[in-house]
């Protein structure tokens, strides 16, 4: 009898998911994922600790790497900035997986020091900041492109709310650098990112 009831409750169990399925395949709602384009930051974000952007704007959202062409600069330990990307390319409800950032990035100045320089990304999601990553060593005083640095096993929900012809988004995203160690200082001349997230299919 219990064994009978046991299977009739897998049954229905399996059965439900199935029905849901179906309900879902029916509907053309199955979850994809995706990766978004390469995206520059747009606006300042609420890190502004580095020294060009005192100013207005920012100088590290060019295309390509320009090296010495406009970057911003740190030379205290523990200062950071960051900047916001727009995340209007992603659909509303969608729920982002994994955060890469790539940053452009060199020391500020070569002294007679065997005392490697370092600096780390990090980004914020709602103002919910991860940890510290990517422990670059920097080198030479022209920024160069170096490794991406990945954060996953992420589950951060992207709500608009706005409509979504106004760019705007009620989720925001900032990534950003900060001088970890040494006496180099550093300079950040271009940081992106690459998204990859879930959202469902068309």
């Amino acid at each position: 009898m219990l064994t009978t009831l046991h299977k009739n409750k897998k049954a229905l169990f399996g059965g439900g998911i199935l029905v849901g399925l179906a309900a879902l395949a029916f509907n053309g709602a199955f979850f994809t994922t995706r990766t978004t384009d390469t995206l520059l930051p747009e606006f300042p974000g609420i890190y502004r600790e580095w020294g060009q952007n005192l100013k207005e704007g920012i100088l590290v959202n060019e295309q390509a790497c320009n090296g010495t062409g406009s970057y911003d600069f740190a030379n205290v330990i523990g200062a950071r900035d960051s900047y916001r990307v727009d995340l209007s390319s992603i659909p509303d409800n969608s729920v982002i997986k994994k955060i890469r950032i790539i940053p452009c990035a060199s020391l500020n100045q070569l002294l007679p020091s065997d005392e490697p320089t370092a600096m780390n990304v990090f980004y914020r999601f709602n103002n919910i900041q991860s940890a510290d990553k990517g422990n670059y060593v920097l080198t030479g005083t022209t920024p160069r492109t170096l490794y991406a640095t990945t954060f996953d096993g992420l589950l951060l929900p992207v709500i608009t709310s706005a409509p979504r012809a106004s760019g705007r988004s009620d989720s925001t995203l900032e990534i950003g650098a900060v001088l970890s160690s040494g006496i180099g200082g550093a300079r950040l001349s271009r940081i992106a990112t690459i998204i990859t997230y879930t959202a469902l299919s068309e």
